[in-house]
């Protein structure tokens, strides 16, 4: 059996041309891949690794942010809700950052006032 850590991107020991002084190490986009074949003999093999901006990452934090916003102004109700932005709009960089992001649009106050109707409806009032 072969040991797992083997198995680690890493660039090959030895081999002419396969470091990072070369341009192909870390950073560059590209990876050394170590692998063994049926009979123990390790191959190097270069594959390529794609970095991006995160976008799903990015999506769910939008979506998420705006869940807790629809949740917020269900829970409060509109005009406490929009009293709780105005005074964090006078606050810390943080707290002003948070108003720019919290702060009510028609398509959260629709969706907060069926949220709170369903909440109404669950809670038997």
């Amino acid at each position: 059996m072969i040991p797992r850590y083997l198995f680690r991107r890493q660039s090959m020991p030895g081999l002419p041309g396969r470091g990072p002084e070369h341009g192909l190490g870390r950073g560059s986009g590209r990876a050394f891949v170590e692998s063994f074949q049926h009979d123990n003999v390790a191959l190097a093999r270069t594959r390529s690794v794609r970095r991006s901006l995160p976008w799903v990452h990015f999506a769910a934090f939008l979506y998420l942010a705006m869940v807790l916003r629809v949740v917020s102004m269900a829970e409060m109700g509109p005009g406490s809700y929009a009293a709780r932005v105005v005074d964090m709009r006078a606050g810390s960089a943080v707290e002003r950052i948070t108003a720019v992001i919290m702060q009510p649009d028609p398509i959260s106050q629709g969706l907060a006032v069926n949220v709170r109707r369903g909440l109404r409806a669950l809670s038997g009032g």
